[in-house]
């Protein structure tokens, strides 16, 4: 009894060993990477307007809070005719907070403002308006920066300009690795990465080296694999 449970013992710790030697024989990457609209704002790409927006709203709420004022929701609607640049945050975020501590209304109450001629002195012209609701069941304050636009169709150029500003990294991954996938991330919080996707973008075939690629859409959630060329061979 006792060397048939040696003999099973052995046996387990062979086969680990062997799934252990296969694991640390086979490596793989995955590239993740966002897929974002291609046209720009004002010049600028909307991703980075999207995220000078979210910092300076954030500012602006630490502020607020800073004070010790009750806790209020505040969203700001940035005006679309100016680009906003990176020296612009503290002194827009500062502004904002101002505006705030100085209209808070009675519970149940709101205030909205919109940026004119009369109070150019004090509303910053990057924004068309602000408003503040101060709600009972609120325990904190937050800004926000909600924003809208036609959501455009996803084409198959913008998969390809996609793959193609990654697969030259293909050939520096094989340096360290066996095999490397590519997923395209899209549909999720920013409204620069959404897109309406029809059926032509996951029937169309696509070159690159990455052994399999990958749609990721976060909303609703969805994976895809794209259709590829053979790629590889150690990119030649």
């Amino acid at each position: 009894m006792p060397s048939v449970m040696r003999t099973k013992k052995a046996t387990a710790a062979a086969l680990k060993k062997d799934h252990e030697r296969w694991a640390l024989d086979r490596f793989l990457v995955i590239e993740m990477t966002d897929l974002y609209w291609s046209h720009t704002r004002a010049g600028r790409p909307r991703q980075e307007q999207e995220s000078l927006r979210r910092r300076i709203v954030k500012a602006a709420e630490e502020l607020y809070a800073g004070r010790g004022l009750p806790p209020v929701h505040v969203p700001v609607h940035f005006n679309d005719q100016f680009v906003v640049g990176k020296t612009a945050v503290t002194l827009l975020a500062a502004q904002m907070a101002d505006w705030a501590a100085a209209r808070v209304p009675r519970i149940g109450g709101s205030f909205e403002e919109q940026y004119g001629w009369v109070n150019r002195d004090y509303f910053p012209e990057q924004l068309h308006a602000l408003r503040i609701y101060r709600y009972d069941s609120v325990s904190r304050t937050h800004f926000s920066a909600p924003d809208a636009a036609y959501v455009p169709q996803l084409t198959v150029a913008d998969v390809e300009r996609t793959l193609e500003s990654k697969n030259s990294r293909h050939r520096t991954y094989l340096r360290k690795c066996d095999e490397a996938w590519l997923v395209v991330s899209l549909n999720a919080a920013r409204l620069s990465m959404t897109f309406q996707i029809g059926d032509a973008i996951t029937e169309t075939v696509y070159e690159t080296p990455f052994s399999r690629a990958f749609l990721l859409q976060h909303i609703p959630p969805h994976l895809s694999e794209l259709k590829r060329t053979n790629g590889d061979p150690r990119d030649a």
